[in-house]
């Protein structure tokens, strides 16, 4: 009976122990980088957790002829983060450190930069971030991983075209949707006008206001405090610039820019 129970002992060790080397390579690859995905999480009952929020996008400037791409995730407190391509290779990669590591950090907006398509042409920038599902890995705060995924395609919006209108008081920004069959479809437009203005010490002050609307709208009326407001900095000569964006929205979450700029002080 003792050698019986012996023996038990030794096969509950041996099963804990075989478990180890991989528990070890799984914790390895998160901190290392070296391949790693949502596969081995789930397989070995890792995930507790997931992300209450992820995106990433491509967002051009059709007027400025610039692209870049935009990485967004919200979820429960994390150490670190990690986004990985279709291809398992690290994509973006955040930890934090010092007392932030004890409390954590919740959500992370960042963008690349915007090469020009002089410096890097278009299709060329696209290829470097492979079409397909990105895993976002993190580890919480108090232990555990939380897992999140999502899709990126190459389907950028046809850009729009815009016109303010002005009549009497009023001012109307208006946009044509251009796309044609076979386009990425617009599933909503984003409005934003950006004021810039410099008061007597010398600094800048930026006022921005932001609207979204299903794809049915094609117009967005500018507030009388907005207008009311750009005049009163003209007259005292603090105005610097006052312009438009309507950005156009593809079903993935790519984003098309048409700006046009209103006024811009002569310098």
């Amino acid at each position: 009976m003792f050698l019986e129970k012996e023996r038990e002992k030794m096969n509950g060790r041996t099963r804990h122990m075989g478990m180890l080397p991989v528990l070890l390579a799984a914790v390895i690859a998160l901190i290392m980088g070296i391949t790693a995905s949502e596969s081995w999480a789930i397989n070995f009952g890792f995930i507790e957790n997931e992300f209450s929020e992820t995106a990433i996008f491509f967002e051009e400037n059709a007027t400025d002829g610039d692209l870049g791409i935009q990485i967004f995730f919200d979820g429960e407190p994390w150490m670190m983060v990690r986004v990985f391509s279709p291809e398992d290779s690290t994509v973006f990669n955040v930890m934090n450190g010092g007392s932030l590591m004890q409390i954590g950090s919740t959500e992370v907006f960042t963008e690349s930069a915007e090469p020009s398509f002089d410096e890097l042409p278009r299709e060329e920038l696209l290829a470097l971030f492979t079409e397909g599902e990105y895993t976002f890995l993190g580890t919480i705060v108090g232990g555990g991983l939380m897992v999140g995924t999502a899709m990126l395609t190459h389907d950028l919006p046809v850009p729009v075209d815009v016109a303010l209108v002005v009549n009497g008081d009023s001012a109307i920004i208006e946009w044509v949707d251009k796309s044609e069959d076979g386009d990425p479809e617009i599933v909503g437009f984003e409005v934003v006008i950006e004021m810039v203005v410099e008061d007597d010490s010398g600094e800048e002050r930026v006022f921005v206001n932001t609207a979204t609307f299903p794809a049915s709208v094609t117009s967005f009326t500018i507030s009388q405090e907005f207008i009311s407001a750009a005049f009163d900095f003209f007259a005292e000569g603090e105005l610097l610039e006052v312009k438009f964006e309507v950005i156009a929205i593809e079903e993935s979450g790519n984003k098309t820019i048409t700006e046009q700029i209103v006024f811009e002080a002569e310098e």
